[in-house]
C-alpha cells in the first residue's frame, strides 16, 4: 500500500554562524504560523469510543482519506489470515476471505461507481477494513455521507442473503462511526 501520510522532515541544525534570532513580535507571529499548521492536521476524539476526526478539514474537498471500519461483533471474520513460514525463515500471510467480506466487497462495488471518488486500496482484515478513498473534485455532499451509505448496503446485504435462509438480522454489519485519517491536504 503506499504511504500517503505526511513525513516529518528530518531538520538539520544549523550551525552558530547562521543562528538569527527572533524579535519577540517575530517570534510571535512564527509561533502563530507553526501552531495554524499543526491546528490544520490534529485529530482530537469526539466520541467517547475515541472515534476522530479531522479539524480543519473540508470532508467535501480534493483529499485522499483512509478510513477504518469495525465489525461489530458478533458477525463472523471477513478474512483468515494464516502465516507461512518461507525456507529462509521469512514470514508469509496467506490471505482467505469468507462469504462474510462478499457483503463488503457488493457494497463496495456501488462506491467504486461514485463520481469524484476513487477507491485506492481496501484491505479486509478479520474485525475490520480499511479503505483509501481519493476525493478527485469537491462532492456534493460530505464524504461522512457516502460512507454511511456504505456501511448501510454492508447491513443490507447481510440481512437479505441471512433472510433467504429464514433469519431474521435487525443488527448492524458495521460499529457505529469510524475512524478517518486525512493523507492529503
Amino acid at each position: 500500500m503506499p504511504n500517503f501520510y505526511h513525513k516529518k522532515a528530518t531538520m538539520k541544525p544549523k550551525p552558530e554562524s547562521q543562528k538569527r534570532h527572533l524579535s519577540p513580535e517575530e517570534w510571535r507571529q512564527q509561533r502563530a504560523i507553526d501552531m495554524a499548521r499543526h491546528e490544520a492536521y490534529r485529530t482530537d476524539p469526539v466520541h467517547p469510543d475515541k472515534k476522530k476526526r479531522c479539524f480543519g478539514v473540508d470532508y467535501q474537498d480534493k483529499n485522499i482519506f483512509h478510513f477504518t471500519l469495525m465489525v461489530t461483533k458478533g458477525i463472523p471474520p471477513l478474512s483468515i489470515i494464516t502465516p507461512i513460514i518461507q525456507a529462509d525463515g521469512s514470514i508469509q500471510a496467506d490471505v482467505q476471505f469468507t462469504k462474510t467480506c462478499e457483503f463488503v466487497k457488493g457494497s463496495l462495488a456501488i462506491l467504486k461507481n461514485i463520481p469524484n471518488i476513487v477507491v485506492r486500496e481496501e484491505a479486509f482484515m478479520p474485525d475490520h477494513v480499511h479503505l483509501v478513498i481519493y476525493v478527485k473534485d469537491k462532492l456534493p455532499k460530505h464524504i461522512g455521507e457516502y460512507m454511511k451509505g456504505f456501511k448501510m448496503g454492508c447491513t443490507s446485504l447481510r440481512r437479505k442473503a441471512l433472510a433467504e435462509i429464514g433469519i431474521t438480522w435487525e443488527g448492524s454489519f458495521f460499529e457505529k462511526d469510524y475512524n478517518d485519517r486525512v493523507c492529503l491536504h
